[in-house]
Parts: C-alpha cells; structure tokens; sequence
C-alpha cells in the first residue's frame, strides 16, 4: 500500500489564519508574545506527517480488518464498513519551538505548538482531498472513546512503520512523543462527525454537544 511522507508539511503561519488564535483577545500580553513568536520562528518549525493507504480487508459485526489487522470497535464498524480505502495518518506539529522554553513560558509555547498541529490537520486533509478525491473527511483516534482505546496506538504505529522517519515515537504507555501529535484513521464522506458526539465527558471546549441518539444507534 502507497506510504506518503510529507515533511516539512507547509501550513500558513500567520496568527491572523490560523484556526486556534480565530476570537482570541488581541489586547493581551498573551497574544503579544504569541505574535512574536510566530514572527520570529517560520524558518524553523517543521511540522510533518506520514500517510498509509490501505483497503478495508474484511467487514464483520463489530469489527473491521486493515492490513490483516482486526479491530474490534463497534464505532469504526459504523464508520468504516461501507468503505473499500482508508488512510492510516501519524501528524505531528514537531518540537522545534521546545528551545523557546525558558525564555517564553511553556504554556505559551504548547498553544502554538497546538495551533501548528491543527493547521497541519487541516493542510494534510486538502492534500488527500486534492490528490486523492476525497470529500468531507473524517477521522477516527485512538483514545477519543472508550470504545478504541489509545493501546491501538501500537498496531497504527506498526502498520505505518518507522514512525521515528518524522521525528515521532510511541511510549509504553502507548501516547506519542513529542506532545501535539497524533494518530488516526483518516476516511471518506462523513465531514459532521467529531468524537465529542459521541463522548459523555463534560468538557469546557467541546466542539459538538452529546448526541443520545446517535450514541444508542452505535453502541447499544
């Protein structure tokens, strides 16, 4: 199966584009620092990723097959079962802004970090879309339901291969290094989903409510 890596991944760098800063009070000593660093480090950060392109092998009740690799999940059932490709994504926003640490305050950093891994997000779905014509996608993580735990981390990562290509490593506990990276199964036609539909927890930034309905469709 056909393994992209994209690295650098080029996103637009601009406080004034970027999806996470959208809203933010200019009129801080925050955004100040945010401002400055950003101007100060476009030659540095290397944002990256790496695609696998693989088939949906076999479909049974509750489980999917990739790459002779079985899942059992009744969420990536319902998402996947209709579908004959998917892509197996690492994304990582990377860790070159770490040296700022120290002379800027972590949290400010970690925010950008965070922001570069969103717009990277974002570029890595045009560029599927572009090159691959697909529409409205979606994506399925590891660890965003209890439903497929983070511990899939391990089979993506060996289906992927040589993560490290991109700077990324997984841990023993099965989260990824550098911090603002993550795994996932990227697919086709279904541009509304986001986990926290479908996620219980009472998060202050969730992005969609809880859908009752749809969780009882799916699960039970």
């Amino acid at each position: 199966m056909e393994r992209i890596v994209l690295n650098p991944v080029k996103i637009s760098y601009n406080i004034d584009k970027m999806e996470v800063f959208k809203g933010f009070k200019t009129d801080s000593k925050t955004f100040d620092l945010i401002v400055e660093i950003i101007e100060n480090t476009g030659e540095i950060i290397r944002p990256r990723a790496i695609l696998k392109w693989c088939n949906v092998e076999k479909v049974e009740q509750g489980c999917i097959t990739l790459m002779g690799q079985a899942f059992t999940s009744k969420l990536l059932f319902d998402k996947l079962c209709h579908l004959e490709k998917v892509f197996l994504s690492i994304v990582t926003a990377g860790d070159e802004l770490d040296v700022l640490i120290g002379k800027y305050p972590a949290s400010i950093v970690d925010i950008i970090k965070y922001a570069i891994l969103i717009e990277t997000r974002n570029e890595i779905k045009k560029y599927i879309s572009d090159n691959f014509g697909y529409n409205d996608i979606a994506e399925l993580c590891p660890g965003s339901l209890p439903d497929w735990p983070v511990e899939n981390n391990y089979f993506l990562f060996e289906m992927i291969n040589n993560a490290c290509e991109i700077g990324v490593i997984l841990k023993n506990d099965y989260f990824m290094k550098p911090l603002n990276t993550v795994s996932s199964i990227l697919y086709n036609g279904d541009k509304d989903y986001v986990n926290c539909s479908l996620c219980k927890k009472k998060c202050i930034k969730r992005r969609c409510k809880f859908n009752k309905n749809e969780y009882k469709r799916i699960f039970d």
